[in-house]
């Protein structure tokens, strides 16, 4: 799972056969802007991979507060949805 992505949207690219990909994060993290969660998570579909992505309005850094600290229920909803 990647939580809170640092992903810098203009230097990394997503090849073929990259590890599958659950992204979470929350719009008001001010360390890790959703907006690279985004750009990471198109990056995985442009490269056809397997990918999810969750942003929640509140949670901040580190998915902790309100609706986003069921992140992790999602994450393991989607490891048994795709068999892991």
């Amino acid at each position: 799972a990647l939580i809170y992505s640092l992903f810098n949207t203009g230097k990394t690219s997503i090849s073929a056969n990259f590890p599958p990909a659950f992204i979470a994060s929350a719009s008001d993290d001010k360390q890790s802007p959703s907006m690279n969660s985004i750009a990471m998570y198109n990056n995985w579909m442009k490269a056809n991979e397997n990918t999810e992505l969750h942003i929640y309005a509140k949670g901040g850094h580190g998915l902790k507060a309100g609706n986003a600290a069921s992140w992790i229920n999602r994450f393991i909803e989607w490891m048994k949805l795709n068999g892991y």
